[in-house]
């Protein structure tokens, strides 16, 4: 009997055991509050979309990460980037190898003091800053290590070059992906956006040797990991993504896996995108219309301002754009606001009553970026489905609402603007210029039109063009 127990002691200790794979994204709730949020999109253009779409012809072959806690920067640089640039630069299949981009450039400036064995695991809003901030370098697998360091010259040629603009979260709250936020996750697929997430990840996990994962009830939790999401299928085991993993060939689908959305909503921490650089010719363009609760656009008309808020006949002597709106509104009046990019742009909106009381109206908060990731995109204020109500009016008589509308480039300091617009006898242009400068679009260099509100204007990498609106209340 000691012998049956001691041979069956030795099977069991030499049974196969499914090794545990690496993983290393320790972004927590706090690190994730840190990202912004996108704005929500209407409701119809977000079901205005294809039932599949894949990048996955412009992704790298799939890596492997080997024993180090290195997800942030497989699944940031190694898929999103590199993906990322092969779509900007139109780059075949064959050229889009020469330009596949280094995870370990990105973990070794992000990890924790002390990790010199790149075990610690780092965070996926440190990597997307790094490469918004100082760029991305080519992988090289000859000269790939833990302990790559990179001297800032050299990092000033490699890495400069290839920084992303900007990141945006596609969802709200960590660990709580939304139903209703897969869909903001497809139309970025669609418009051809690498969106990475962070995963709940568990043992079965570790043994997928298919293209899809069966959890186990009951299972621990064996931490979160970082990785790309590169096409949609809503005809695959329900509706699912394909994801590019970083563990090898030999993991699931060659290196890919499908995961279901409802796994994504059960599993999923958060879905961020990347947005990168232009690299067609820059402009600076869209437009913007006040709807009535009847659903009528009002009418406008455009007056040329100069410096001295005095009315000139032409934009070549006029420092900004003054619209007015022909409908006067009652107090309480409802009214809802649409505005459109050709372009992808940062867009600011807020308003100034006649009591000086200033109020931020887009985004709506500071969690909320104003980056509009998309050439041709539409929103309304305050969404498409709901109005804004009019305060009563502060003084007898007529009063008037005046609305600040900026359109940049790259981001611009809307705290300090709010702030310093809010200061008694402060005309606002003035503010604006006195805080934008130079960046400033000359209006002889803007195409306005005078019966709507619709401009386009070529611009550099910090232009930005302002016009203001008025509405009369009583």
């Amino acid at each position: 009997m000691k012998l049956l127990q001691i041979l069956t002691a030795c099977i069991l200790l030499t049974a196969p055991v499914a090794a545990q794979h690496p993983r290393g994204d320790n972004t927590s709730p706090a690190d994730f509050a840190m990202i912004l949020k996108a704005a929500d999109m209407p409701t119809r253009d977000l079901n205005d979309i294809p039932t599949s779409w894949s990048l996955k012809k412009f992704a790298p072959p799939p890596g492997n990460q080997g024993r180090f806690n290195t997800c942030t920067g497989w699944s940031t640089a190694y898929a999103a980037r590199t993906i990322s640039y092969a779509i900007q630069r139109k780059l075949d299949n064959d050229s889009s190898r020469l330009f596949i981009f280094s995870p370990e450039f990105i973990y070794n400036n992000i990890k924790p003091e002390g990790d010199t064995s790149c075990l610690m695991g780092s965070r996926v809003n440190d990597a997307m800053k790094l490469m918004a901030m100082r760029g991305a370098m080519l992988y090289d697998p000859a000269q790939q290590s833990c302990n790559t360091v990179v001297k800032p010259e050299d990092e000033k040629d490699r890495a400069f070059p290839y920084r992303i603009k900007d990141f945006l979260s596609l969802t709200a709250g960590y660990s709580s992906i939304k139903t209703s936020e897969i869909q903001k996750i497809k139309k970025s697929i669609s418009q051809n956006k690498p969106v990475v997430i962070s995963l709940k990840t568990y043992p079965s996990f570790d043994t997928v040797s298919t293209g899809f994962w069966n959890p186990v009830p009951g299972e621990p939790e064996l931490g979160a990991h970082a990785m790309c999401i590169v096409g949609y299928d809503d005809q695959v085991a329900g509706g699912a993504f394909e994801v590019l993993n970083s563990w090898g060939t030999a993991w699931g689908d060659k290196g890919y896996w499908w995961i279901t959305y409802n796994q994504l909503v059960t599993y999923g921490n958060f879905a961020v995108e990347v947005m990168d650089r232009e690299t067609d010719k820059l402009e600076i363009s869209g437009s913007m219309s006040f709807i009535s609760v009847q659903g009528r656009s009002m009418l406008v008309n455009r007056t040329k301002i100069n410096t001295a808020d005095v009315t000139v006949s032409n934009d070549k002597r006029a420092d900004y754009s003054y619209y007015r709106l022909t409908d006067t509104l009652k107090s309480r009046g409802r009214f809802k606001m649409k505005f459109s990019t050709n372009s992808p742009s940062y867009v600011y909106v807020f308003a100034k009553d006649q009591a000086g009381v200033v109020s931020r109206l887009f985004p709506a908060d500071s969690t909320i970026s104003a980056a509009i990731n998309s050439k041709y995109a539409t929103y309304y204020f305050p969404t498409d489905s709901t109005h804004a109500v009019l305060d009563a009016a502060t003084v007898p008589g007529m009063n008037k609402e005046i609305f600040c509308v900026l359109y940049s480039k790259s981001p611009v300091d809307f705290e300090e603007l709010i702030r310093a617009s809010g200061k008694p006898g402060h005309s606002v242009y003035k503010v604006v210029k006195e805080l934008l400068g130079n960046r400033l679009l000359e209006m002889k260099k803007i195409n306005f039109e005078d019966e709507q509100i619709l401009f386009r204007a070529p611009a550099d990498p910090e232009s930005v063009v302002c016009f203001f609106v008025q509405m009369d209340h009583y």
